[in-house]
């Protein structure tokens, strides 16, 4: 059986962290968009040009934390 490749989007109380990209404050412009698209049901735009036919994401929720990027 072949391996599934998936990437960690995470939650933060102050934004979205996808792996590879810097925070998505929840009040940017991106930010909403990632989250529009994902509610929607679509794969978000961020992420068409590394991953054109898409891959799986693994959602990672930490609302009760501020996002540090050295963890």
């Amino acid at each position: 059986m072949k391996e599934v490749d998936t990437i960690p989007i995470g939650f933060y109380k102050d934004g979205v962290v996808i792996k590879g990209f810097s925070l998505f404050g929840y009040d940017s412009n991106e930010g909403q968009q990632i989250l529009a698209d994902i509610l929607e049901g679509y794969f978000p735009i961020q992420l068409k040009n590394k991953y054109p036919d898409g891959v799986l994401l693994q959602m990672v929720v930490k609302i009760d934390q501020k996002y540090n990027e050295s963890i």
